[in-house]
């Protein structure tokens, strides 16, 4: 069967006319699923039985009823109906998902036993059919503990609901000690989302001074042999290991060097992203994982790709949070250096990321697994990839590549925000009920290594980054 995209890109003159059509002739019922909207879910459900006799998705015919078979005169109608009303359903899904995920915030806060324990992932052991039921709690040293506090900042800057505010301070002090002892590429997820959120919203001075104590320590971690920082654990004698992840962290080290902290801390983040931009992304925009240097190579230049699946399929296969992680990486890195080469690069794995997405734009937890579609999804790979594109949309001078980000984050953002329940991704049933303490179900954790021992989660992270995205989009068309 052909996919969504080949129909669109080889019929295209022929769909634009044909959504005309639509648009002015009679038809049988748009709202596919039921769900109230004409979305994504839609759409979806109409490619899988395109040109195959299917009274499911078959919703326009010459008199305006069906006519037996799944054709491009439904697609006409499908996007008639959506052109209409697709900025008014991003919108209302949008504020829908805004007023959910503080309810599922202050429901998080107020039955947390303590505030040193930090929610991680929803726990599946309690129940085998049901991976969404409760929090899974990790210590102030895990590399998402500053996450739930993140979430409350991004909402108190939302709403200026005091509230969150107070919840969110609740959240800090557990995470203080990390400022000194967490020496790896974690510290600064765990700091730049709660202090460094903290900071930005109050100005308060003792969150500036612990966020530039906490970049000290992840200096540590920089090697001028490699002329990067070490990931993961202890630095090694002979190897040295970076990860993409830390595409992240290094917005720390920006932030630091330009709000007191040591000026070289500016050089090492920009150092870091030109060795990632070089060795881990390849050609196609994909991108590497994990890399091992070799610390006996004095010029820094030998390494192998990671040997170990780790969280993708394998160590050459394209993991889809690792390729969001690059895609906002190195869109950030251009933010904070001004340098065309990290726009290039931000491009190069934003356009592999969207042009690899399936038709309802939420990826696979892999873009090269063969077994796809019949694999698990990543939800917070597509939060953090929408984040990213949104921003990296208003850096382009292209008005073409301008419409291509935003609207693929738009697409993104859409989707995340439709109920489980109707097919979707939010955490929600048909009639406004929580399914999970997480704000968005369908998030990705392998289980020991293996890519046949898959299962989908609710994620801090996801929650985050998620929430992020829509003060950006919100920030963005305004409301």
């Amino acid at each position: 069967m052909a996919s969504l995209k080949d129909i669109i890109s080889n019929h295209l003159t022929i769909f634009i006319l044909l959504v005309f059509a639509g648009t002015v002739c009679g038809a049988a019922s748009v709202d596919i699923d039921g769900s109230g909207v004409v979305d994504f879910n839609d759409l979806a459900i109409m490619q899988y039985y395109w040109l195959d006799a299917g009274p499911v998705a078959d919703i326009w015919g010459a008199d305006g009823n069906s006519d037996g078979v799944v054709d491009g005169l439904d697609f006409s109608v499908l996007g008639g109906s959506w052109l209409d009303d697709t900025s008014e359903t991003i919108g209302a899904l949008v504020a829908e998902a805004q007023e959910f995920s503080g309810q599922q915030l202050l429901a998080t806060h107020a039955g947390a036993a303590s505030y040193t324990s930090y929610p991680k992932m929803t726990e599946p052991e309690t129940d085998p059919d049901n991976h969404y039921a409760v929090w899974q709690l990790k210590a102030s040293s895990d590399w998402t503990s500053g996450f739930i506090p993140g979430c409350l900042w991004q909402m108190y800057e939302l709403t200026g609901d005091p509230n969150y505010k107070d919840a969110a301070e609740l959240w800090l002090v557990g995470l203080e000690g990390e400022k000194t002892t967490n020496a790896t590429h974690n510290i600064g997820f765990i700091m730049m989302s709660s202090y460094g959120n903290g900071y930005r919203l109050t100005g308060d001075a003792n969150y500036k001074s612990i966020l530039l104590t906490a970049a000290q320590t992840y200096s540590l971690r920089w090697s001028p042999i490699i002329d990067s920082l070490h990931s993961r654990g202890s630095m090694g004698s002979s190897t040295h290991l970076v990860s993409i992840d830390n595409m992240m962290s290094i917005e720390h080290l920006f932030w630091a060097s330009k709000n007191g902290g040591d000026p070289n801390f500016y050089d090492m983040a920009v150092s870091h992203a030109y060795k990632t931009a070089e060795n881990h992304v390849r050609a196609d925009g994909s991108t590497n994982h994990r890399l091992y240097y070799d610390l006996t190579d004095p010029c820094g230049e030998t390494f192998q790709v990671g040997s170990t699946f780790g969280p993708g399929y394998s160590a050459d296969s394209s993991w889809s949070r690792g390729q969001g992680w690059a895609v906002y990486g190195f869109t950030m890195c251009y933010r904070e250096t001004g340098d065309p080469n990290f726009l290039d690069t931000a491009k190069l794995v934003s356009d592999y990321f969207v042009d690899n997405l399936p038709a309802d734009f939420v990826p696979y937890y892999d873009f090269n697994d063969p077994n796809i579609p019949n694999v698990i999804r990543d939800t917070s790979a597509a939060s953090v990839a929408a984040a990213g594109l949104l921003e990296l949309s208003t850096f382009v001078s292209d008005p073409n590549l301008q419409q291509k980000y935003f609207q693929a984050a738009k697409n993104i953002l859409t989707s995340l925000s439709t109920r489980d329940s109707n097919g979707g991704y939010l955490a929600k049933d048909a009639v406004g009920d929580p399914l999970s303490p997480s704000i968005m179900m369908r998030g990705y954790k392998g289980v020991n290594s293996s890519p046949d021992k898959l299962y989908e989660r609710g994620t801090s992270w996801g929650d985050y980054y998620f929430i992020e995205a829509l003060v950006r989009y919100k920030n963005m068309v305004g409301g």
